[in-house]
């Protein structure tokens, strides 16, 4: 044999290519496999009609997660707030520190108050 009728089996006689000879849901219930058909039929549907009333639109995977371009504008928006309300916080705490310095650099003794003092008796 040419190793390809070892690993698929032989041909099927009505022309069809394939046949492995034993079944994927073979050691599954049939009334577990009609189930399964039921529920992928039931998709199906759905998304057929999705298509009729035009509610479809393209979708992009992004790793384990899939984005339509609806879906990542508006995270990107979300995102994009989150990234300002951030900086603005930053800033506001910078401001806040350049305060505090000013105000320490102010009330603390210098060198030279130090000279006036000492000379002072």
């Amino acid at each position: 044999m040419n190793g390809i009728s070892e690993t698929y089996g032989a041909p099927r006689a009505d022309g069809c290519k394939g046949g492995r000879g034993k079944r994927e849901t073979d050691g599954v219930p049939d009334n577990k496999v009609s189930e399964w058909m039921d529920i992928i039929a039931e998709r199906k549907e759905e998304i057929l009609e999705k298509v009729r009333r035009g509610e479809t639109e393209p979708s992009i995977p992004l790793g384990a997660a899939s984005f339509t371009y609806k879906q990542w504008n508006k995270l990107m928006k979300n995102v994009d707030r989150a990234i300002d309300d951030m900086q603005e916080r930053i800033r506001e705490e910078e401001e806040k520190a350049e305060d505090a310095a000013e105000k320490a650099k102010e009330n603390s003794v210098t060198a030279e108050m130090l000279e006036k003092l000492l000379r002072a008796e």
